[in-house]
């Protein structure tokens, strides 16, 4: 390891000749970058929960590799499509 990943794991992403590590913090520091992380408080809020829900829904089908039966894997989209929805219309 030459020190570029924080805890020595992926992600890593090069942006602007700086060395990003944590798919969170990757996306909400181009999300400020290019103000697209909302006006607000509250916006930023709605965007984080959305963001926060997008990784437990796809967390079964993260996990396929270990599993390697699909009837096992059940993707949430009823409970998660349907919330976003509401949460982005408001």
């Amino acid at each position: 390891s030459n020190g570029s990943l924080v805890y020595n794991q992926l992600p890593l992403v090069e942006f602007d000749g700086k060395k990003f590590v944590q798919q969170g913090a990757i996306i909400r520091y181009i999300a400020r970058k290019y103000n697209v992380y909302g006006t607000n408080d509250d916006e930023r809020y709605i965007i984080d929960v959305v963001y926060e829900g997008t990784k437990d829904a796809r967390e079964p089908l993260t996990n396929y590799y270990k599993i390697r039966d699909i009837d096992k894997i059940t993707f949430r989209d009823k409970r998660y499509f349907g919330a976003w929805e509401k949460l982005l219309n408001q």
